[in-house]
């Protein structure tokens, strides 16, 4: 029913299931997401703001595209 690389995947995935159930992943300290999400998150990263010049809200960063169409 299943091909030859499917099988061997398979048993792969089954021979491996015990020693995956018993692993403990590490948990990330705060520090540790901090800097990650200031890394990769849009949200996070300072490079993806710009500050805005009229307006309201002049001062605040906003994210560029909207520092854009103000």
């Amino acid at each position: 029913m299943y091909s030859k690389e499917f099988r061997e995947s398979l048993n792969a995935v089954e021979a491996a299931r015990e020693a995956n159930i018993a692993l403990e992943p590490a948990r990330m300290t705060a520090e540790e997401k901090e800097k990650l999400l200031k890394q990769y998150h849009p949200d996070y990263k300072t490079s993806e703001f710009a500050v805005l010049k009229v307006g309201a809200n002049s001062g605040e960063e906003v994210p560029h595209e909207l520092c854009e169409m103000l």
